[in-house]
């Protein structure tokens, strides 16, 4: 009897040039040996909004450099600048599906997402891929309502270079997000012992209004509408104190079982769908067609968001367009 072998998809859509030739103009600048003359490059280049790809070392064809894709208005901008005026400067050609255009694609695919109603970028320390989030909370779509938690869906995406293709990875995930403060948690009558010893993030905001710190403590004690708090990993770091409003829940919400039984929360429910949500568990058990269920979503994603909001993209005389469908790396076959 022959082997019935299945398509397998990645979580990947190919970003297709049209057309694919003649190829793109860029202004390449040598790295400035100079760090604060580099810091000060891209920085204008940032402000600007102008597209490029920072090269640190050579690749294939390419040599090292930051490839400008803006050129007309890096030229506008060159001319009110003594400093990049006397930058050294080479006009090369670069093919539209090179290594070299991965990060002008995903910031310009950042600045769209960024005009999206309804999302929110997380901050992340990766410079190669970026997370935005949907500001509704997903336990709405399975009438759950926690007074705790919610849960936003997000995603994470980069643009990969892979065989002379350019692909657009998609990945899901959820954020769970404090719904009440500390005070809130007082409010609603959970005792102070209850409360001793768990984890909390604390956003606070200093008295110049423009400059805040986000860390994770241990409450220590709560005296005087104050909340004692121990930053987390610093061995020799004092206790803080802050206000009750400042401290929440961290996402982790196994350390919070305690709180929601004494509100008379189903929390095993709660655990049940952050897991049915990050296809991992489901009822307890193990999610058998995870992949099957992430390329659902990653479909949906790329048809309600990417292809109304973001695609096609103009680069020069190119214009970017994602795939029908999702990257395929086998072939349905009888074998």
């Amino acid at each position: 009897m022959p082997l019935h072998i299945p398509s397998l998809y990645l979580n990947a859509y190919e970003i297709k040039p049209y057309p694919p030739y003649p190829p793109l103009k860029a202004i390449r600048l040598p790295i400035p040996t100079d760090g604060n003359l580099k810091k000060y490059v891209t920085q204008v280049l940032r402000n600007n909004r102008i597209a490029y790809h920072y090269l640190q070392t050579n690749y294939l064809e390419y040599e090292s450099g930051i490839y400008i894709y803006n050129t007309d208005k890096w030229k506008e901008v060159v001319k009110n600048d003594d400093i990049l005026r006397d930058l050294e400067q080479h006009v090369k050609e670069v093919k539209p599906t090179s290594y070299v255009m991965r990060n002008p694609l995903l910031g310009l695919i950042e600045q769209k997402l960024l005009g999206v109603k309804g999302l929110y970028k997380v901050m992340r320390r990766q410079i190669d891929e970026h997370t935005f989030c949907f500001n509704r909370d997903k336990l709405e779509d399975v009438h759950f309502k926690s007074s705790l938690f919610e849960f936003h869906p997000c995603f994470t995406y980069r643009v990969e270079f892979i065989e002379n293709q350019l692909l657009l990875v998609l990945l899901p995930s959820i954020k769970v997000k404090a719904k009440v403060t500390l005070r809130g948690l007082i409010q609603q009558g959970i005792p102070y012992e209850y409360l001793i010893g768990l984890p909390f993030r604390v956003r606070q905001q200093f008295e110049d209004e423009e400059s805040s710190e986000s860390y994770i403590g241990f409450l220590e004690e709560i005296k005087d509408e104050k909340a004692i708090i121990k930053p987390a990993g610093i061995v020799d770091s004092p206790s803080y104190e802050v206000n009750l409003d400042a401290a929440f829940p961290i996402g982790n919400i196994y350390h919070y079982r305690q709180l929601a039984e004494i509100l008379g929360e189903d929390f095993q429910k709660l655990i049940d769908f952050l897991g049915m949500f990050t296809f991992t568990r489901e009822r307890q058990k193990r999610i058998q067609d995870a992949p099957l269920r992430m390329l659902r979503e990653v479909k949906n994603l790329v048809d309600s968001v990417f292809r109304i909001e973001v695609f096609p993209i103009k680069i020069q005389h190119i214009e970017y367009k994602i795939s029908e469908e999702p990257v395929k790396l086998v072939e349905e076959r009888e074998s």
